[in-house]
């Protein structure tokens, strides 16, 4: 029997979509995948609606002897990168001291974690990476899961875990600045990395509404311009994910404004079980980037 060392499981959980991968490290594959959206629109409990399709998932998929790792949305996260003075001797005190100057609320209402950036510009100083997230938010999403008997031993924003998927799927890519977009039907976000890192990050927001693929993509060259521009980048290779890019039309619009964007492919280096001649893996693929992601960043926690 395999032991849960060797098996992991993601799970991403966004506005009506779920998505699920297995992964086995000792096959480097993917063995099963879920993706399951669900109707959350005007005049339904959200909560009401995640727990019931959670419990459909939950008595479908067998997730005994798995690490859990799930996702929080990015776009609800502070994330910011802080300069100490190199010779700072509580870092952890200062970053908590620098986000309370930040944050509505009390710094005490927050989870926090840092991490320092590999790319330091000054020798005095010394640059991180920051998040912090609400806790409540965090603890409401841990007890959902734990109420279907899923204990996640791993959180993690979906934006790293799209640099996981990324760096496992494209490692001689990663040397060069690349923006790594997670497209849905009304925001995507957008993710500046180099060597398996986030250097930055913007969301661009569209509203409820659907828009255009011709609107979006000029939309979206805006945005991404202003990001990799302040950081002095020409136009870097672009990799599209997300159930937006599960639509034909929105990879091609982007292609047209940018020569080098291209799907981001979870499975071009990781074996897919999963793929047969029932499921569309064109359309699943874009969907499921965060959630191998995650299923990958499960190894770490075990």
């Amino acid at each position: 029997m395999a032991s849960r060392k060797d098996n992991s499981c993601g799970i991403e959980v966004q506005k009506g979509l779920i998505t699920v991968a297995h992964y086995s490290a000792a096959d480097n594959a993917v063995g099963s995948i879920v993706v399951n959206p669900f109707d959350q629109g005007e005049g339904r409990d959200g909560e009401a609606s995640l727990r019931e399709e959670l419990s459909k998932i939950t008595a479908a998929v067998d997730f005994k002897r798995r690490g859990i790792a799930v996702s929080l949305p990015a776009q609800y996260a502070i994330i910011k990168k802080l300069a100490l003075d190199a010779d700072e001797r509580d870092p952890s005190g200062a970053i908590l001291w620098e986000l309370s100057q930040n944050i509505i609320g009390a710094i005490d209402d927050y989870s926090v974690d840092f991490e320092p950036l590999a790319r330091q510009a000054s020798q005095s100083m010394r640059y991180y990476l920051t998040v912090a997230y609400r806790t409540a938010y965090i603890e409401k999403l841990v007890g959902l899961l734990k109420a279907h008997k899923l204990s996640p031993h791993v959180i993690d924003l979906d934006i790293f875990a799209l640099v996981n998927v990324f760096e496992s799927n494209y490692s001689e890519c990663t040397a060069s600045p690349a923006l790594l977009l997670l497209g849905t039907d009304d925001k995507t976000d957008i993710v500046l990395t180099q060597g398996g890192t986030l250097l930055d990050y913007d969301v661009c927001r569209y509203g409820q509404s659907a828009i255009a693929p011709d609107d979006y993509a000029a939309l979206l060259l805006d945005y991404c311009g202003r990001l990799f521009g302040s950081w002095g980048i020409q136009a870097p290779p672009l990799y599209c994910s997300g159930p937006l890019f599960s639509h034909q039309e929105y990879l091609e619009s982007t292609a047209g404004k940018f020569a080098a964007a291209q799907l981001l492919d979870p499975f071009r280096k990781i074996t897919c079980r999963a793929a047969n001649g029932e499921n569309d893996m064109r359309a699943l693929s874009p969907q499921l980037a965060v959630a191998v992601g995650l299923a990958l960043r499960g190894q770490d926690g075990q």
